[in-house]
């Protein structure tokens, strides 16, 4: 049995990219309270900070002015499937969560969108919820 993570992300305008990965064997439940509690604010994590494909880049107007660099994760993102994996361990996915800082301004510089400061980030994110 293989684990698939499933992320989101919601830009300002309320429009959807859906990404997943899978991931060979079974998460543990000491594995999922790493992801979860690595999260930012409980929901948040840069997709490519931890080896996960950016899915705003899918996008076909990437970027506008509603954009950012965040992708939710919500309470239950880890599935149990019979798929193939494609992406490694689960382990070695967890393990970059263990120390992780997310870097929002040099995620913004490497997806090549316009700054803004965190103060102004987080109220977007907000009128999202």
């Amino acid at each position: 049995m293989n684990t698939r993570f499933e992320y989101m992300y919601r830009d300002g305008a309320n429009n959807k990219q859906c990404g997943a990965a899978v991931f060979e064997g079974e998460i543990s439940r000491d594995e999922w309270a790493t992801v979860m509690d690595a999260r930012d604010e409980g929901l948040w994590i840069i997709a490519s900070q931890v080896g996960l494909r950016d899915v705003q880049l899918d996008a076909l107007d990437f970027p506008l002015e509603v954009d950012h660099v965040w992708c939710e994760v919500d309470d239950d993102p880890f599935v149990l499937t019979a798929e193939p994996a494609d992406s490694g361990p689960i382990a070695e996915f967890v393990s970059r969560f263990v120390r992780i800082e997310w870097d929002e301004a040099a995620a913004a510089e490497r997806l090549r969108l316009a700054t803004i400061d965190e103060e102004s980030a987080r109220a977007l994110l907000e009128e999202l919820l």
